[in-house]
């Protein structure tokens, strides 16, 4: 069987090659991956950009969908046109493409924004941030000690772009002699406590992003979003009082953060403190 790629005339032959041909469907449970890169390479100039042959992952077109959660499927196609992509960027496209085997968002939200995660090395801190002030601030070294890490996960930056479904994202403000650092929270309850447990917490928002809640028990989030891992530093087993948070959609940074002595925090046995969005543009 020949495939015609006049057809399609923008598709490039390493997109074609992980768009055909892919066989039966063999989900991972536990793969190393991060849909959130695994959506940048779909549209990145190097794979084509993917979107050109596939378009919405959501209407299977060329059979893309047997790659979903299937990296497996993406080698065999590939190796057709003789195109050997990095084993990390396999797993990536197809944990991206797994996440929208649970369905597509109807009516399709507005685009979420990118929140942009940086680190302090002197601090050994994390932070992320999806508004452009201080992004800007970080960037430019307003903020000085903060460079980016290269990570991003995507939130809705108010209620009027979010869907109705979405959760408000809190954000305190440790206080030095306690960490010197930031907390966020997707959960109004968790919210609620936090304020009246620390009161000399700075409560600095209520709503300073939004995302989606995953399911309490599992974890597992909903269609066409990326799971967020919360990790915390536990600086008592460390003789240290500095709390930090690290936010990350990348198993394999979380397997990192668990082994270097973080705490796996939030729903489900993975630790998923939120869900993050994935930009539906351009499908919808």
């Amino acid at each position: 069987m020949a495939f015609d790629d006049s057809r399609h005339p923008a598709c490039s032959f390493p997109c074609v090659a992980v768009a055909w041909l892919m066989f039966a469907l063999v989900p991972l449970s536990a793969m190393a991956a991060d849909p959130v890169r695994g959506y940048e390479l779909f549209q990145n100039e190097v794979y084509g950009p993917c979107t050109a042959c596939h378009g919405n992952p959501r209407v299977n077109r060329l059979m893309v969908m047997n790659g979903a959660n299937n990296p497996d499927a993406i080698v065999r196609a590939a190796k057709i046109f003789g195109v050997v992509l990095p084993q990390r960027d396999l797993d990536d496209l197809a944990a991206y493409l797994g996440t929208f085997l649970a369905g597509y968002p109807s009516p399709p939200p507005a685009e979420p924004a990118m929140a942009v995660e940086y680190f302090h090395a002197t601090l050994g801190h994390y932070f992320v941030t999806v508004l452009a002030a201080e992004i800007a601030a970080l960037d430019n070294g307003v903020q000085t000690g903060w460079a980016r890490t290269g990570k991003v996960f995507h939130a809705w930056r108010s209620s009027q772009a979010a869907p109705a479904t979405a959760s408000p994202v809190c954000r305190f403000y440790i206080p030095p002699t306690q960490g010197d650092s930031h907390f966020y929270s997707a959960s109004p309850g968790e919210c609620a406590t936090v304020n009246a447990k620390f009161p000399s917490f700075n409560y600095e928002s209520p709503d300073v992003m939004y995302v989606l809640l995953p399911e309490p028990a599992t974890g597992v989030c909903p269609a066409v979003s990326a799971p967020v891992f919360r990790l915390w530093n536990d600086p008592a087993s460390r003789g240290r009082t500095d709390n930090n948070h690290r936010f990350t959609t990348d198993t394999r940074l979380r397997t990192v953060m668990l082994a270097a002595g973080s705490v796996s925090e939030g729903y489900g046995p993975m630790g998923v403190g939120m869900c993050a969005p994935l930009p539906l543009f351009p499908f919808n």
